[in-house]
């Protein structure tokens, strides 16, 4: 009888692009099993991406986060027992066993430890899913500034002035990408869409400019051409952010331990070569 599990953390947006590190591992231990991937309704309106998954099967939308399981939970669960006798789940607000993992595993990696599963290969780190249908490509940069830690993470004013600056004198526009609660950034265009529809849009970019965001992990799922920036001096210990930076290969990353103290004074030459980059991609 073939197995059927429910997983992995349902939510936020970047730890369902991370679970599908942990999505392929669990299939390359059990390829013919089948997979219920695991979706809380606040973050529901991404779900289109993971129907592009070779290793996801369908999908289910969690009623409760945190109070998790509500009583409609239960009864998902219930009716899915009834349909798969040899159902296990992979407990959607499973935790990390150690507060310091990112001093020793990639954010991919923790992600199996947390459900028990072991660790990915490299390849596996480097999740993907097909592109979907529907991408307008333009000639515009897209940008996630804002994240949900405030100024600690955003990106700063002179990182802003920077983009601007490159967008004018080549002729792009810039597409700010976000929740409608941000404020939209003066000579930048606010797109207002769900979130898959904001993972549309920023893969018909030329590239993707963003803060420690979930877009940023989302980017790499089709490796689309990226500049990130990550602060790492809050986490104790930490001496660098690339275990909580994706494997997007077409990824250049800034980091330092606070934001405001990121060096960008190589990020001219950096927003050029990724232009050149991206510019092959579309000749």
């Amino acid at each position: 009888m073939t197995k059927t599990f429910i997983g992995f953390n349902h939510g936020q947006y970047g730890d369902l692009f991370i679970g599908l590190t942990t999505a392929s591992v669990l299939k390359s231990i059990m390829p013919e099993c089948k997979l219920i991937y695991s979706i809380n309704h606040k973050f529901a309106d991404c779900k289109e991406a993971f129907l592009y998954s070779k290793d996801i099967d369908d999908i289910i939308i969690w009623d409760q986060y945190d109070n998790w399981p509500g009583p409609k939970d239960l009864q998902l669960l219930q009716d899915l027992k009834a349909k798969y006798p040899e159902l296990y789940l992979f407990h959607p607000n499973a935790r990390h066993k150690q507060n310091d993992w990112y001093l020793y595993r990639h954010q991919t990696a923790e992600n199996c430890e947390m459900h028990n599963l072991p660790a990915p290969s490299e390849k596996q780190m480097h999740f993907c899913l097909e592109k979907p249908d529907g991408i307008e490509y333009g000639d515009y940069i897209s940008i996630c500034p804002f994240t949900s830690f405030g100024q600690r993470k955003n990106l700063t004013p002179n990182i802003l002035r920077a983009i601007k600056t490159f967008a004018d004198t080549h002729g792009l526009a810039i597409i700010q990408l976000g929740s409608k609660q941000e404020s939209a950034i003066e000579g930048f265009y606010k797109f207002e869409g769900t979130y898959f529809q904001s993972i549309v849009k920023m893969l018909g970019s030329l590239f993707l400019v963003s803060a420690d965001t979930g877009m940023i992990w989302a980017a790499s799922a089709y490796n689309h051409p990226t500049i990130g920036f990550y602060s790492y001096g809050f986490y104790p210990g930490a001496i660098t952010a690339k275990n909580w930076t994706p494997k997007n290969t077409n990824q250049t990353s800034f980091e330092s331990d606070y934001i405001s103290n990121i060096d960008i004074s190589s990020l001219p030459n950096a927003l050029t070569n990724i232009y050149k980059l991206a510019s092959s991609y579309r000749s």
